[in-house]
């Protein structure tokens, strides 16, 4: 069952009330929609918080500090507002975005740099085949995927990075995704069409253990059934027509927008 953040006990009765509104929005005009978006012009991607959808490990802040409820290591939850998913998630993938993040490394107070397009800026070989810029930072290529939670759809879109140990396994999903066709086979299918079970894995090597979506090359990621007519006129259409408008997470004002909440997981 999905937690909140402690401290945000009405975050279950802001998003029913949010769901109540969203009803009552769709069964009839307003008067207010001829004033649609009036006033918030000037709000760009630089003035907003991106909601990512984290996997939380043992050293993840939330899990040391306890500043979400039941949040254990393996659970996947949200930076935005701590909801707390499980072990389990269900997704609905709107758009992908590959990219390198660039980290400042841990000795030196570890946090997200800057984002480059794949090649996008000068790098130099280390050990174990890591990348760093000239500034001595990570250089790590990422996996973006923007996606709607099933049943929690009202969150709005997040965004699922994938870095380091599970690059293989969001390989082994782009294939899966590139593979499937539409339900009659004819064609190839919208990358929305499917929602994708993904549950958290205790993977490792010899340098330690942490969770993952797959372990021992096998990704836990599995298409369970295609979405509905209903869920598509509902949820994905308009989060689908959004996501066309959303910068680049290299576009400069992405990089204005950067948050340190994020971090290099894995090993």
């Amino acid at each position: 069952m999905a937690t909140v953040n402690k401290g945000t006990g009405r975050a279950a009765a802001v998003k029913t009330e949010n769901a109540a509104v969203k009803v009552k929005a769709k069964a009839a005009p307003s008067f207010l929609d001829e004033f649609e978006g009036e006033g918030t012009e000037d709000i760009g991607a630089r003035d907003t918080s991106s909601n990512y959808l984290k996997l939380a490990q043992s050293n993840t802040p939330e899990v040391v500090e306890g500043s979400i409820e039941e949040l254990t290591p393996g659970c996947f939850f949200s930076s935005l507002n701590g909801m707390n998913f499980g072990k389990k998630i269900s997704l609905i993938v709107l758009k992908y975005e590959v990219c390198w993040n660039v980290w400042k490394d841990r000795e030196s107070g570890g946090g997200l740099v800057g984002r480059h397009p794949i090649g996008g800026i000068p790098t130099v070989p280390g050990e174990k085949g890591k990348l760093y810029d000239f500034e001595g930072n990570i250089v790590a290529e990422t996996q973006n995927y923007f996606v709607l939670v099933e049943g929690h759809e009202d969150l709005g879109i997040m965004i699922f990075s994938l870095s380091s140990t599970m690059l293989k396994y969001g390989r082994k999903w782009n294939t899966m995704l590139l593979q499937s066709r539409t339900p009659n086979g004819q064609r190839k299918a919208p990358i929305f069409q499917n929602v994708w079970r993904i549950e958290s894995v205790l993977d490792g090597n010899s340098l330690g253990k942490w969770y993952n979506i797959g372990a021992q090359n096998s990704a836990a990621i599995e298409a369970v059934r295609t979405i509905t007519q209903e869920e598509f006129d509902e949820h994905i259409a308009d989060a689908f027509e959004v996501v066309k408008m959303i910068p680049s997470l290299t576009a400069p004002a992405s990089q204005n927008a950067i948050e340190d909440h994020s971090t290099l997981d894995g090993v």
